[in-house]
């Protein structure tokens, strides 16, 4: 019975990530030039984007406060980002940079993806 238990308690702790809360959204930037489609899970302090001009960034870190989130990535090991969406008027900023060149900052709005199907 105490095995049966163990196996029970195990397997919910390690399947506690099917469970996570997660936001879908889409992100446009102002002048419609780039689309981002975000995965956030705020429980786990972690978040995924998908943009055509970077690509796939897989995992991200993410500040989740009452009225933003913020995520915090690099980009070929060469630039860094901060990509942050102000959580009541969906509105974003995304600030690039990188040592030896000019500071690049992208604006737009974002929304919840609705479902497929």
């Amino acid at each position: 019975m105490k095995k049966l238990l163990v196996i029970v308690v195990l397997g919910l702790l390690l399947c506690g990530n099917s469970y996570a809360n997660e936001v879908k959204l889409t992100c446009i930037s102002d002048d419609d030039s780039v689309t981002t489609e975000l995965k956030l899970f705020p429980n786990l302090n972690q978040g995924t984007l998908y943009s055509l001009t970077t690509g796939p960034i897989s995992k991200t870190r993410l500040v989740t406060t009452d009225n933003r989130y913020d995520f915090y990535y690099t980009v070929f090991d060469l630039i860094s980002a901060r990509f942050s969406i102000d959580r009541t008027t969906g509105k974003y900023t995304r600030i690039w940079s990188a040592e030896n060149s000019e500071t690049l900052i992208v604006t737009g709005s974002c929304k919840k993806t609705s479902p497929k199907f």
